[in-house]
């Protein structure tokens, strides 16, 4: 039985190697090829006998004509040519060699040249022209097959793929447009929904408080602007969709004036960064230009997401009473039980209270510890409290209700604003800065700093 195995398992073999030998043969012609091992230029013209430059790849069509060097798209001769790109193309094109040559070929099917996978055609200055076609990968796979129109019985096996000598897009060869870049911006507008300005000084009592909304002076997260501008100033050419878009197409692709988003940053000095906004493509792209351009990209949609979706209702300033403690003159606090008001001079006197209230239907902390600190650390946690009220949701018009705290801060430079809070729901207080439009605050949070408020006074 051992013996049997071993034959089946020689059988095999044998006939293994007998068709990788058939394969092998069949696919040199060794009885008729001859076969010539080097180094082998496949021409000898030079960059300055080059001319013209054609091939297609990818269902798309490329040429480019050289005159008095300098290179032009021959399918839209407007659009201007990334020179540097297109030089090294035909240089690296011009100094292919050959590691092997093949001659005497019959059947060009053997090599992959009957149908080419890919070609490519050079015009030469005194009119003649040669197309290299590029068929199969060697069988040791250490080249391709390549041959010249000026011969068909003659093949070289070269160490680069032309499909990937010429793999280069219209976003290498052509060059794209640039777009402004902006330093120290002070305005941005998103289409309709946004159009916000930087002051040069704070219109509240926080001095970085500087960004506001441009109709109505409505206080914005300077934070949250920062991002933004770091993502309208990051938007990139993805792709080149068209060097010289028609009216149709650009009410196809929503880049007419009536349709387009513009998204505009500005600085006090320089252009302005502008970028027309269209509709996106399949891969969730967005088709983009610059104004008084033709040309169509393609853009990433992540820089875009955040951006389309800014407005004033995104932006708001969440913080009720953002003025740090080092930039406070001084505050008073009113709540049921009377005032308590502090100045933060260097001794940090604290005034004595006035109009005290009956007793607390709250009770108040202990403030056993408190009573440990010295008056500024006191103060200044108070104050911390303050400034760690951050609204949930702004309300278009106040609802009436019970005044339960009302805060009047001074800030050093002698900027002054008033907080009124008063009842909302359980879970929520209403928040009044300036008179302006409510915000609604969390309960817990106003309840702790009532109750230490209560406790100091």
């Amino acid at each position: 039985m051992k013996r049997k195995k071993k034959m089946t398992v020689l059988l095999c073999t044998l006939l293994i190697l007998t068709g990788v030998y058939f394969i092998v043969q069949r696919s040199g012609k060794k009885e008729d090829v001859s076969k010539s091992a080097g180094t082998f230029a496949l021409t000898d013209k030079t960059a300055a006998d080059l001319r013209k430059i054609s091939w297609q790849k990818d269902e798309a069509a490329y040429a480019f004509t050289n005159k008095d060097g300098v290179w032009t798209s021959d399918n839209e001769p407007e659009c201007p040519v990334e020179q540097k790109a297109v030089n090294e193309l035909a240089d690296n094109f011009l100094k292919l060699q050959a590691s092997g040559k093949l001659e005497n070929i019959k059947e060009l099917s053997d090599y992959g040249l009957k149908t080419p996978s890919f070609s490519v055609t050079a015009a030469w200055s005194d009119g003649s022209s040669t197309t290299y076609s590029m068929g199969d990968a060697t069988p040791f796979a250490d080249g391709y097959y390549v041959m010249l129109s000026e011969d068909d019985k003659t093949v070289y096996t070269v160490p680069s793929s032309l499909m990937v000598m010429f793999s280069k897009t219209k976003k290498d060869l052509i060059q794209m447009e640039t777009i402004p870049a902006v330093q120290n911006a002070v305005q941005l507008s998103i289409g309709n929904a946004l159009n916000i300005v930087k002051k040069n000084e704070s219109l509240t009592v926080d001095p970085d408080q500087l960004w506001y909304d441009a109709s109505a002076d409505i206080p914005l997260d300077g934070s949250e602007i920062k991002i933004l501008l770091t993502k309208a100033s990051g938007i990139q050419w993805k792709e080149l969709v068209r060097t010289k878009a028609s009216e149709k197409q650009l009410s196809d692709w929503k880049l007419d004036e009536e349709n387009a988003v513009k998204i505009s940053v500005s600085a006090v000095d320089g252009p302005a960064r502008i970028i027309l906004i269209g509709s996106q493509n399949e891969s969730g792209g967005y088709y983009a230009r610059l104004p008084e351009s033709t040309m169509v990209y393609i853009v990433d949609k992540d820089p875009l997401s955040s951006l389309l979706a800014a407005s004033v209702d995104t932006l708001w300033n969440k913080a009720v009473l953002p003025i740090s403690y080092e930039n406070l003159a001084k505050a008073e606090f009113i709540t049921e039980r009377g005032s308590y008001s502090f100045e933060t001079t260097p001794e940090n006197k604290i005034k004595e209270n006035s109009e005290m209230a009956p007793a607390e239907t709250l009770a108040p902390v202990d403030s056993a510890d408190a009573k440990k600190e010295s008056p500024n650390e006191e103060l200044k946690k108070l104050w911390d409290q303050v400034t760690a009220l951050n609204a949930t949701e702004r309300l278009e018009t106040a609802r009436d209700g019970k005044q339960v705290l009302s805060i009047h801060a001074v800030s050093k430079k002698g900027g002054e604003t008033t907080v009124v809070i008063t009842d909302y729901s359980v879970d929520s207080y209403q928040a009044v800065v300036d008179g302006g439009s409510p915000k609604l605050v969390p309960a817990e949070k106003i309840d702790l700093l009532v109750r230490t408020v209560r406790s100091m006074q």
